[in-house]
């Protein structure tokens, strides 16, 4: 979303966008942060064993991605008006969902959920005025940067697109 609203911002001052990617990120209207046992979980200090031996550099992630999550509830982009403003955006789409309420004990349907997700990918069409290039790949959220993920789907292997 980041890059998103960079893109707004750079066209805003005459700045030519040639395309933005957003890695499997949830439409920002009405977006419902992280709770807080998703991020520990996330972090890994969600169970008990890591609780008794939680470090400052956990403390400080957590904190990082409770601000993120704080952020990102608070920001409400007006749709894309304009087709001068349609900057073509691709969706790397993770197609594995989390059982959020096995693993971090709260329901959670963005990371759990595939109808949920899916609205997601509609929300941002919407919001940007136009058909998202989808791609899909094989993780879940948090494991788009995994190594054996990276060079998956690096720009020189092929891949699935979900809808264009």
């Amino acid at each position: 979303m980041l890059a998103f609203e960079v893109s707004r911002q750079l066209r805003k001052r005459g700045n030519t966008v040639k395309g933005v990617v957003l890695i499997d990120s949830p439409v920002p209207i009405g977006h419902e942060p992280l709770p807080k046992q998703i991020i520990e979980y996330v972090v890994g200090s969600g169970d008990s064993d890591r609780k008794k031996n939680k470090s400052v550099a956990r403390e400080q992630i957590e904190a990082m991605f409770g601000q993120h999550a704080g952020m990102l509830q608070q920001y409400n982009p007006e749709p894309v008006s304009s087709t001068a403003d349609r900057v073509p955006c691709a969706l790397l789409h993770c197609t594995r969902t989390m059982n959020t309420d096995q693993l971090c004990g709260i329901a959670y349907p963005w990371l759990s959920d595939d109808d949920a997700r899916t609205k997601s990918i509609d929300g941002w069409e919407r919001l940007l005025g136009r058909r998202l290039l989808v791609v899909d790949i094989d993780c879940n959220h948090f494991e788009v940067f995994d190594a054996n993920n990276v060079s998956k789907y690096s720009p020189n292997r092929s891949f699935q697109v979900k809808r264009d």
